[in-house]
């Protein structure tokens, strides 16, 4: 009875948490899917949209090993964009902290970037890199709209190069945050809660002395 009480209990309240969600470095086969990832979330590939190539994963930043380069961000913002979806498994969600990424772009790639998170826009119009000095990007992604999450729809949209041919690299891209065991709506609370009590109840009732009549 002591066990099951305290099941009840924590199940209500327990959470797991890891700083690093999922990690795409581009490094190791298959060169698209997640480098590592929490246990408790599911990932899909990095992906650019549409695919125009070329498209390469080479060693694209000084220092850096394999990146994912594209060519063709000559649209306007929201034309062409990077993508990759992480969600959480059954009874889990998604607590997001930040985004961050490396880029570097060609003299005549991209010169602005912007990042949405399932639709919302949370940065827009950063200016991309031009040398490899400082290539790291953060974006924040601590408020309230980005915890509790089922899952988190990634996309990175590169636009406004000046040619076609100028070049776009990304690597290290890395989603932190944290995995917690997913809180009972309302009503679930109350049931469990109330299981408990009935459980505490009949426990209770076990130890009290038999009184004969």
């Amino acid at each position: 009875m002591k066990a099951f009480i305290s099941f009840a209990l924590v199940s209500l309240f327990a959470f797991k948490s890891a700083a690093q969600l999922v990690l795409y470095n581009f490094d190791i086969p298959p060169l698209a899917a997640a480098s590592s990832n929490d246990p408790n979330v599911d990932t899909t590939d990095f992906l650019m949209v549409p695919w125009v190539p070329p498209a390469r994963w080479l060693p694209c930043i000084p220092g850096s090993g394999n990146g994912f380069e594209a060519t063709s961000w000559t649209g306007a913002e929201g034309v062409k964009w990077w993508q990759f979806t992480v969600s959480a498994t059954p009874n889990h969600v998604l607590n997001l902290s930040s985004l961050q990424f490396d880029d570097l772009a060609s003299p005549t790639g991209p010169i602005a970037w912007s990042v949405t998170i399932n639709g919302t826009s949370v940065a827009v119009g950063q200016a991309t890199h031009f040398n490899s000095s400082s290539p790291l990007n953060s974006v924040d992604l601590s408020g309230n709209s980005f915890q509790g999450l089922g899952s988190a729809f990634v996309q990175i949209f590169g636009f406004d190069a000046p040619t076609a041919n100028g070049t776009w690299c990304l690597d290290n891209v890395t989603l932190n945050g944290s995995v917690a065991v997913a809180v009972p709506e309302p009503q679930d609370a109350a049931f469990f809660a109330g299981l408990s009590l009935a459980g505490f109840a009949a426990y209770r009732r076990c130890l009290l002395p038999v009184i004969k009549s």
